[in-house]
């Protein structure tokens, strides 16, 4: 994020220019980084041949309330992703400069991967479910919060941020374990696993 705004000046005066040259060499870089995991991996378990019906993983999928609660959540809270395609005109406009609007996604991924780290002790401390719960209320309350409080302080608008990242962190990593445990719950209700069709879902 930080490097984008500098490889944009230095390649071209022009900013269309400059940031489609920035997103093209990223892309350049990450395609290829991307496909290193395709390479010389092989599976190890033993799949059965015998490949479930259409029916079958409908079914699945009907009765895997879990799923579609996780699934709801997940389109619910991918909403809240557009406050970031937001974030240049909340720059320019509310705080006065188009510039901080990267600082703000630093400060907010940064927050976000503490989040994440910190996740494995509060999932011990609160277990998983309550912790994606609490955490999810809190970010509501602060979001209101701070459209009473607006943004004349930068130190307050940058704070906020940051502890937007920090409450977003155990979603982000139970989102996958959730999904895992809800196929769990299909066997034992069906007697199959639908590994595949569960996760597919979070895409």
């Amino acid at each position: 994020i930080a490097a984008a705004p500098v490889i944009a000046n230095a390649v071209s005066e022009d900013e269309g220019t400059g940031y489609f040259v920035a997103a093209a060499i990223f892309a350049v870089i990450a395609a290829p980084v991307m496909m290193l995991a395709g390479f010389n991996t092989r599976e190890h378990v033993q799949v059965d041949e015998e490949r479930p019906s259409v029916g079958e993983m409908w079914h699945a999928l009907k009765v895997n309330r879990p799923l579609q609660l996780i699934v709801a959540s997940n389109i619910l809270g991918a909403m809240s992703l557009g406050m970031a395609s937001v974030l240049p005109f909340f720059a320019e406009y509310s705080l006065g400069d188009d510039e901080l609007a990267a600082a703000l996604i630093v400060v907010m991924l940064l927050g976000l991967i503490i989040g994440i780290g910190l996740t494995p002790m509060a999932t011990r401390w609160m277990g998983k479910i309550p912790l994606v719960v609490w955490t999810a209320v809190a970010r509501a309350v602060l979001l209101i919060g701070f459209f009473f409080i607006g943004w004349d302080s930068l130190a307050i608008v940058m704070l906020i941020a940051f502890v937007l990242g920090v409450l977003s962190g155990s979603f982000q990593v139970h989102l996958s374990t959730m999904i895992g445990d809800s196929v769990d719950y299909v066997e034992l209700e069906t007697g199959s696993r639908y590994e595949g069709v569960a996760f597919s879902l979070q895409t």
